[in-house]
């Protein structure tokens, strides 16, 4: 038995979605993920947060895009053909996360995830990264998709047209 399935069966696995930002990964939990879906045409929202890439159309339901590299304090960076929007329940609200490349969803034990480093835990940051999963030689950060979103983004998100809360 493989080591993802010990950890489904007592209960102990993260199950992540694994995205790239700037060449590094990162992973949210499946839990929070609606669909992966190909970059779309967005609709800019003047006077929207710097976050905000823009709406887009998803089954009907207009959902604000934010753009991970913009939310992180990464190097933004134009979309590419390999770009995805994963659309995501965060605080109840559904919301498009704009990343690089969706590269992956796995199960990490909860052996392999270590706590964020204190240093790194800094009020800028947020606590946006929780942890790092290894797997074997590859370092995955673990996002706290609710920290990605603070009160007042749900509020310039609710303005720019991400009003859909999830059922």
């Amino acid at each position: 038995m493989s080591a993802p399935e010990r950890a489904s069966q007592d209960g102990r696995a993260q199950r992540l979605v694994v995205f790239r930002l700037t060449g590094r990964e990162y992973g949210i939990q499946l839990d929070h993920v609606r669909e992966v879906l190909r970059l779309r045409p967005l609709i800019a929202i003047p006077h929207a947060p710097p976050f905000i890439e823009g709406v887009a159309s998803i089954r009907g339901h207009l959902v604000a895009v934010l753009d991970l590299r913009k939310s992180l304090g990464l190097p933004a960076g134009p979309p590419t053909p390999s770009s995805r929007i994963v659309v995501a329940v965060v605080n109840r609200t559904v919301v498009g996360f704009l990343v690089d490349e969706v590269v992956d969803v796995l199960e990490l034990e909860e052996s392999m995830i270590e706590p964020t480093p204190p240093v790194v835990r800094s009020k800028m940051a947020r606590h946006y990264v929780i942890g790092v999963g290894r797997l074997g030689d590859r370092m995955i950060g673990l996002l706290n998709a609710a920290a990605l979103l603070a009160e007042d983004e749900l509020a310039a998100l609710a303005q720019a047209g991400g009003k859909g809360r999830a059922r």
